[in-house]
């Protein structure tokens, strides 16, 4: 399940505040098929970014995703990620999510994650693609 975002800074997941882009970006453009590239290096265990994700992040974000068009629209293939014991838990945790009505009923071998030093990069893609400039980015 996703954290919802408490935009006074209280508990922030970093998942959620993708999501917080995504959706409204998708909503904008109608899609009639969604292609997933899903890469696993934003993974906490993953030693090519920083964005603190889990398992269970990755889980949502597809769940949330996946829901958006309609089922037989829908393509996820694996992109990579550099940890294999991250990469075995995401790649589970994504296809469980995509196979069961609810992605927080999946199995997930993390819980989701709270914070994570990726939200300012978040939040600049938000200024970006929601308001309509990158500003002081």
């Amino acid at each position: 399940q996703l954290v919802l975002i408490d935009r006074q800074g209280e508990s922030q997941d970093t998942a959620g505040e993708v999501i917080l882009v995504v959706l409204p970006v998708l909503a904008r453009h109608s899609p009639t098929w969604l292609l997933v590239s899903a890469g696993f290096d934003g993974h906490r265990r993953d030693p090519l970014t920083e964005l603190e994700l889990t398992s269970a992040d990755y889980a949502d974000l597809i769940g949330e995703l996946l829901s958006q068009v309609p089922a037989g629209r829908r393509l996820v293939f694996l992109e990579g990620g550099y940890d294999l014991q991250a990469l075995s838990d995401c790649s589970g945790s994504s296809i469980a999510a995509s196979l069961v009505a609810s992605p927080a009923s999946g199995p997930r071998p993390e819980a989701p994650s709270e914070g994570g030093p990726g939200l300012e990069t978040i939040e600049a893609l938000r200024r970006h693609f929601l308001d309509g400039g990158i500003g002081d980015y």
